[in-house]
C-alpha cells in the first residue's frame, strides 16, 4: 500500500512538472509565487521557514522569478538585512493564469 502511494505520488508530481513546462516554470517556482501571492511582503527567511527548505534553495528560486519579472525584492522598512518579497503585476497575472 505504501509503495502505491508513493508511485501515486511520484506520478501526480511528474504530471504537475510536465504541465508546468509550456510555461517555464518548475513546481518550486509555482510554490514559491503561491506563498508570496498569499503573504505580500513575506520575507525570503520567512518564505524559507514556511517551506521548509533552506533559505540558499529559496534565494536561488527568487532568482529565476526575478529574472523572469515574475517577482520583485525590496529592502524591508523595518529591517535593513532584510527583503520583502512581492509579485510583480506579471506575476499577479501568471499567478491568477495558474
Amino acid at each position: 500500500m505504501v509503495f502505491l502511494l508513493a508511485q501515486l505520488g511520484a506520478d501526480a508530481s511528474a504530471a504537475f512538472e510536465e504541465a508546468l513546462t509550456p510555461l517555464g516554470l518548475t513546481a518550486s517556482e509555482v510554490g514559491l509565487l503561491r506563498l508570496v501571492g498569499r503573504n505580500p511582503g513575506i520575507s525570503q527567511k520567512a518564505a524559507s521557514e514556511q517551506l521548509g527548505v533552506g533559505p540558499s534553495r529559496v534565494v536561488a528560486v527568487l532568482d529565476r522569478l526575478e529574472r523572469a519579472g515574475h517577482v520583485e525584492r525590496l529592502r524591508s522598512v523595518f529591517d535593513r538585512r532584510s527583503h520583502e518579497v512581492l509579485l510583480t503585476p506579471d506575476g499577479e497575472r501568471l499567478l491568477a493564469a495558474l
